[in-house]
């Protein structure tokens, strides 16, 4: 299946990828596992989604859940180095907002951001997420 949205969601994934990178390499720096922890989520986050459009509905449905859970999981590692002092959060703004309006869209269901990151750059949320986060405020 080689439709517009599948290519703009891998894309999507590599920007992310390519955003984290240096916070990755900052981490390893002070913590090599949470490093290598989110490396993996990340990685997994893309590969997940590139099977998922090439498997069969219900299987497509697992593979799209579990990148779903690894970008939280490396949505929650990039938190955790910030918490560490390992870079500030304002260093982790782009990735984190690039993760996002991708972890509202393959969730699916109501928004699921920290809401630091939200207000920080709301204008890469959906719109259906933006009228969420405002009733949430």
């Amino acid at each position: 299946m080689h439709t517009p949205l599948r290519y703009e969601v891998l894309e999507h994934v590599l920007s992310v990828v390519a955003l984290s990178r240096p916070l990755v390499a900052a981490i390893q720096r002070k913590d090599r596992d949470l490093a290598s922890q989110v490396r993996r989520a990340l990685s997994s986050v893309g590969l997940n989604v590139a099977e998922g459009f090439g498997t069969a509905s219900g299987n497509a449905r697992l593979r799209f859940e579990t990148a779903r859970g690894s970008l939280y999981e490396a949505q929650a590692g990039i938190r955790i180095a910030i918490a560490w002092g390992y870079f500030s959060e304002q260093y982790a703004t782009p990735a984190l907002c690039a993760i996002a309006p991708w972890s509202c869209s393959l969730a699916n269901e109501r928004l699921a951001v920290l809401p630091s990151i939200a207000t920080s750059c709301p204008s890469v949320l959906p719109t259906r997420h933006r009228a969420q986060l405002k009733k949430h405020a």
